[in-house]
């Protein structure tokens, strides 16, 4: 079974033989064997702190305390949330390649869902001027990645985003069965 020591060459093989930087590595090996994530993440622009999609993609198809389901990257910029969500999408797209192997179908079949055949890994992009995939809300078995403006993610944490449905006229029981 893989470990943190083969994020590098999960990274390179996602990112076509690019390999990831040492604190990216330092990152994966971290999230793994402490099986928590920093309080921050303080890296100059230009060195690929959106590459933490990466590492939170690889832990979780290694399991344990760090693995999540969802993978939120919140950013304050229309530009940033787009070049996040089109890293995120480059992610998905391998781990949906039928040819793919080595370490990147371990990990594609690790979080794919149970009677899935191609979706390993769901990406959302939410932000003003776009139309957002509802999938990872209707398929909470499946991995996302969700990249968003803090007001779009923040307005739907809080049952009020755009076009979002109003649940305050139902009952509890009813919200259960939705």
């Amino acid at each position: 079974m893989p470990d943190a020591d083969d994020f590098a060459e999960f990274y390179s093989a996602i990112h076509r033989g690019r390999g990831p930087f040492p604190w990216q590595n330092a990152l994966a090996r971290r999230v793994v064997h402490d099986g928590r994530w920093p309080a921050v993440i303080d890296v100059p622009t230009g060195l690929g702190k959106t590459s933490v999609l990466d590492v939170a993609v690889f832990a979780a198809a290694l399991g344990g305390a760090p693995a999540r389901r969802r993978i939120f990257y919140v950013v304050d910029r229309r530009l940033v949330v787009d070049e996040a969500y089109e890293h995120a999408q480059g992610i998905s797209d391998a781990l949906k390649d039928p040819y793919a192997t080595g370490i990147v179908a371990w990990v594609a079949n690790r979080l794919r869902s149970v009677g899935d055949s191609d979706a390993a890994l769901d990406v959302t992009r939410m932000r003003g001027g776009t139309t957002w995939d509802r999938t990872w809300l209707e398929r909470p078995d499946r991995h996302a990645i969700v990249t968003g403006t803090v007001d779009q993610i923040g307005s739907r944490l809080l049952f009020r985003g755009y076009g979002a449905v109003s649940y305050t006229h139902l009952t509890l029981p009813t919200i259960l069965r939705v």
